[in-house]
């Protein structure tokens, strides 16, 4: 796959998680409880696809977004937003299972 490939698929990946979960929420707000657990598996499964994906391009074709940036300031703010997004993201992990 190319690196453009494989952005496609992190965006299409997280844009149907994102999809799911809207339906998940309306689901449980009409209290279809089965179908809610359903979705929400499905949003699960669809996000460990992207965590696969997307550390496996980072990999393979590194960070492509702000590599010609330098150390110009976009590229710094850009670091601090990823940084605690990443470790938040990781602290939840646990959380997710649990509710599997």
């Amino acid at each position: 796959m190319t690196k453009e490939q494989f952005a496609l698929l992190d965006a299409v990946l997280n844009g149907t998680s994102a999809v799911i979960l809207v339906m998940a929420y309306l689901a449980v707000k009409k209290r279809r409880y089965v179908l809610h657990a359903s979705l929400m598996c499905s949003a699960n499964v669809i996000s460990a696809v992207f965590l696969g994906s997307y550390p496996l391009g980072k990999y393979l074709y590194g960070e492509q977004s702000t590599a010609e940036l330098g150390l110009a300031p976009i590229r710094i703010v850009y670091f601090i937003i990823l940084f605690p997004h990443i470790l938040l993201a990781i602290a939840m992990l646990p959380m997710i299972f649990l509710t599997v």
